[in-house]
Parts: structure tokens; sequence; C-alpha cells
């Protein structure tokens, strides 16, 4: 399936097994990867949408500048990998 933004932010993270949000702080400018699987094992029924209004940088405790689903790694050799912008 292809993603747009709309149809991500409404979905629920079940439907992103294996994934992982790309949240970047812009006060520490620090990126950090946060497996989709792990959010869900402790919060099953949660849709994308709601769990990147409660995202916060870990060190500083400021909302993210921007976050993003990827269903890879930058270098992971495939040519298919579809990267969701969910804040710019």
């Amino acid at each position: 399936m292809t993603w747009t933004w709309q149809t991500a932010m409404d979905a629920r993270l079940s439907a992103f097994a294996g994934w992982h949000f790309r949240v970047h702080c812009a006060e520490c400018r620090l990126t950090v990867l946060l497996e989709v699987d792990r959010l869900r094992a402790r919060h099953p029924e949660i849709h994308v949408a709601q769990a990147v209004v409660r995202m916060k940088c870990s060190r500083c405790g400021e909302l993210p500048a921007a976050v993003a689903l990827a269903d890879g790694h930058e270098g992971d050799g495939r040519a298919d990998r579809q990267v969701i912008e969910l804040l710019p």
C-alpha cells in the first residue's frame, strides 16, 4: 500500500509493523529512531496521529521539529523504501 500523510495519520500503529518513527529535535539537534512495534506493544489501539502529538524530546522535553514514518533505513539497499513525513 502507498501511504499518504492523511491515511498514515488516521491509521492505527498496527498497520506499520516493522516500521519506525524518525523523530528530530531542533533544540538538541538530535534524531532518534523509535520502533513502532515497541510503542504498539504498550498502546495497541493507538492511532499514528495520537502517537505523534504525544512525542517529546527525551533530553530537553521540547516538541519535535520533524517526525517521519519509515519502513527502512538509509543505506539498507532497498529501492522501494517508503518514508512518510508527518511533521515537516
